[in-house]
């Protein structure tokens, strides 16, 4: 198959089932063209024994590394399309075998071959990428799904690429960027969290303990050392509790504060 020709059939597929990126937005096929052009860059200035092979067939598998497992498309339907051999077992070996996550095997399997590790770089590097973007933006919305995504690079991805220097550091550059981004990220999404929450009239742990009688009941409690202290802390305090919850402040949505 050549090169355009995978890039029809990927985009057909892809297009077909509706398929978009992450934001909802983006056309899938942005994916593999992206990944695409990384396996050309990764085989043209790549590690040397990543070098000598036909980089059409990576670039075709490149476009269509995720056919089988997100589309309609069948084995036999590429073969019908006209794909090799050749480019059928680079696609098949970065196929994971089900929906959950991939088995020890699945990175066995590309590990084995030179085509496929190229092109799974290719395909990490575009996701690391969007990872990164994600992390940047004002309002992030998944900040920990992509430190999970990083702590699976390093425990599945990177080992493959320990004698293979070019491309492990493709993959390190990016994981330190996304790691250096992390904490702001996270810092902002809870932010957004705690807007939202206090939009709704949600009431946090953290400002319940602010308010001035939980204040002088904390402190009361805090100083008490035994069970009896504290008990008794606890007792003395009740009149003051019940004026901070009288307090209209604390009145949740749809019931009366003297209920609450």
């Amino acid at each position: 198959m050549k090169v355009h020709e995978a890039e029809i059939a990927a985009y057909t597929a892809h297009g077909a089932c509706g398929q978009t990126r992450a934001d909802g937005k983006t056309p899938y096929i942005a994916h593999p063209r992206k990944v695409a052009l990384y396996t050309s860059l990764f085989s043209e200035h790549g590690d040397l024994y990543a070098r000598g092979f036909d980089r059409d067939d990576r670039i075709v598998a490149a476009f269509l590394h995720d056919v089988l497992e997100d589309t309609k498309l069948t084995r036999a339907d590429l073969l019908w399309l006209g794909i090799s051999h050749k480019q059928l077992d680079i696609v098949e070996r970065l196929t994971k075998p089900d929906a959950g996550p991939a088995p020890l095997s699945y990175y066995q399997r590309i590990a084995e071959n030179d085509d496929a590790l190229v092109v799974k770089c290719a395909d990490r590097c575009a996701n690391l990428d969007d990872a990164l973007a994600e992390l940047q933006v004002d309002e992030p919305t998944e900040p920990r799904r992509w430190g999970r995504y990083v702590e699976k690079t390093y425990k599945d991805v990177l080992p493959m690429y320990i004698t293979m220097p070019y491309m492990r550091k493709q993959l390190q550059d990016r994981l330190d960027a996304i790691e250096a981004a992390l904490p702001g990220a996270l810092e902002r999404r809870a932010a957004v969290v705690a807007r939202e929450r206090e939009a709704a009239g949600i009431v946090d742990a953290r400002t319940v303990i602010n308010r001035p009688g939980a204040k002088f009941y904390f402190e009361r409690t805090a100083g008490a050392n035994s069970f009896e202290e504290r008990n008794e802390a606890e007792i003395a305090d009740i009149d003051a509790m019940g004026e901070a919850f009288a307090d209209p402040a604390w009145a949740v949505p749809g019931i009366n504060a003297s209920e609450a």
